[in-house]
């Protein structure tokens, strides 16, 4: 699935997301600083994720974790801060 407005994307394609620059964009949450990069890769394998693309450059990440039936919960959302405040987070959700 994608979907685009301008030139940003949002991608559920998981060979697009870029581990090292998920962990980039995490450590500067509150919420996810410190996580390493085994514990990033772990989460993208077992959830089901997003990417927000500028171009090729991966500029926004999210999950859901999922059971794929019946239940999902949004974590880790998290956008490139010097692009927040302009309405790409609605895009992205």
């Amino acid at each position: 699935m994608e979907f685009r407005r301008d030139q940003f994307i949002v991608s559920d394609d998981p060979s697009r997301i870029c581990p090292k620059k998920t962990q980039n964009l995490l450590t500067n949450t509150y919420w996810a600083k410190g996580r390493s990069i085994d514990t990033v890769k772990k989460t993208i394998e077992h959830s089901f994720c997003f990417g927000l693309y500028e171009g090729a450059d991966q500029v926004g990440f999210a999950r859901a974790v999922t059971d794929f039936t019946t239940i999902a919960f949004l974590s880790d959302v998290c956008i490139e801060e010097h692009l927040r405040k302009n309405g790409l987070g609605h895009f992205f959700m």
